[in-house]
Parts: structure tokens; C-alpha cells; sequence
């Protein structure tokens, strides 16, 4: 009886498990339109302790739009604020 309680208690986190990991993919896919289509740009910068070395790691194509450059040459600068 033991082995069938803890059996059924394995399988029901296994379950929770899977439904917090297709939560995960959802939200991260949603994050992921937003910020690809939005009419906003948007930036993702590395911090950094010391001024003037905050890199940027991604952002979307309004960004680069807005800066004037490609997205990939934005990313490949990485510090703008040194360039």
C-alpha cells in the first residue's frame, strides 16, 4: 500500500512538473512576440559595476531601427556607450 501511495505521489509531481514547464514555454513564448513586434524598442543591457561598461545583449529590430543601425551590428558593438 506504501509503494502505491508513493507511486501515485511520484506521478502527480511528474504531472505538476510538466504543467509548470509548458507554463515556462508559454510565458517565455509570449515575452518573446512582445518583444519582437512591438512598436517600442527595446533593449536588454548586461550591467556592470563600473560606469560606462554596461553592454547591451539584446533588442529588438524597433531598437535598432530607432539607433540607426542593424540589430546585428548593435549586438556586435555590445558597449555603446564607449563606441
Amino acid at each position: 500500500m506504501i509503494i502505491i501511495s508513493l507511486l501515485i505521489r511520484l506521478i502527480a509531481i511528474g504531472s505538476i512538473d510538466l504543467i509548470a514547464e509548458e507554463a515556462y514555454y508559454e510565458a517565455a513564448e509570449k515575452f518573446r512576440l512582445i518583444f519582437e513586434v512591438a512598436f517600442d524598442g527595446i533593449s536588454i543591457f548586461e550591467e556592470n559595476y563600473e560606469p560606462g561598461k554596461r553592454r547591451l545583449v539584446e533588442c529588438n529590430e524597433r531598437y535598432a531601427e530607432l539607433a540607426g543601425r542593424s540589430k546585428e551590428e548593435l549586438l556586435k558593438i555590445g558597449n555603446l556607450e564607449e563606441k
